[in-house]
């Protein structure tokens, strides 16, 4: 059997814009200090092939860590963001943002791989497990 080979999503498996908007809001969140992991469509740019996606998600531990201000972004919500250059919106969620039992992100943040860049920039992204659980669990008590 042939073994499949996937793109990486820093390799043109996600849009120029999106990959923009990543690139930016986390570095301005690892400066800041805010701990997160990438989910949502981006998330699973990086576990499967050109998985389509116009925005940006984050998990986050809780809301105390959500920052009043993303550097070059433009706040539209009280954890949404829009990237003034390219209009991609990031949002910075916690279980609470989408209903999801808190145990589902804690495994997201402490499970999470990270994906390093031929230019050496790095991003956390929660693994495959923990995004299908977070997509499976939402709105269950």
């Amino acid at each position: 059997m042939k073994r499949r080979r996937f793109l990486a999503a820093f390799l043109g498996g996600l849009p120029d814009e999106v990959n923009s908007a990543l690139r930016r809001a986390a570095t301005d969140l690892v400066d800041q200090g805010v701990p997160f992991v990438v989910i949502g469509g981006v998330g699973l740019a990086f576990q499967f092939p050109q998985y389509p996606t116009d925005d940006v998600d984050f998990a986050v531990p809780n809301e105390a860590v959500i920052p009043k201000h993303i550097q070059g972004f433009k706040k539209i919500g009280q954890h949404m963001y829009e990237d003034s250059k390219t209009g991609v919106v990031v949002d910075l969620v916690t279980s609470k943002h989408i209903n999801t039992p808190q145990s589902v992100f804690d495994y997201a943040l402490a499970t999470s791989i990270t994906h390093v860049d031929p230019d050496g920039f790095s991003v956390a992204v929660a693994n495959a497990l923990a995004l299908f659980a977070i997509k499976l669990s939402r709105g269950q008590d």
